[in-house]
């Protein structure tokens, strides 16, 4: 699974124009930790990964990480329809990985 939590962030780092090298890094940028929470979003709802290994993955430390990123993009997705139905897209898109 870890090669496909890795076409994941490729995708989202295509989709978003957000470079790999960012998104796996500290950045605290907005846009950039927001394709790194839609990247562990997707990893967790589209994979078996366990959420330790997703949050390594992406260069987070821990689980926790990975709950708080998938908490944020449910309650973008709530908020705002656009953005759900491009989450929608690139999961649909993740589950012919």
């Amino acid at each position: 699974m870890v090669n496909k939590v890795n076409l994941i962030i490729n995708l989202v780092s295509r989709e978003s124009g957000v470079p790999v090298s960012d998104m796996l890094g500290r950045s605290r940028k907005a846009s950039i930790v927001r394709a790194r929470h839609l990247s562990m979003w997707l990893s967790r709802w589209t994979t078996t990964t366990s959420l330790q290994q997703i949050a390594l993955l992406h260069g987070c430390t821990n689980h926790a990480n990975v709950i708080h990123a998938c908490n944020q993009i449910d309650n973008l997705c709530d908020a705002n329809k656009s953005y759900s139905q491009f989450v929608s897209n690139l999961k649909s898109i993740t589950k012919q990985f």
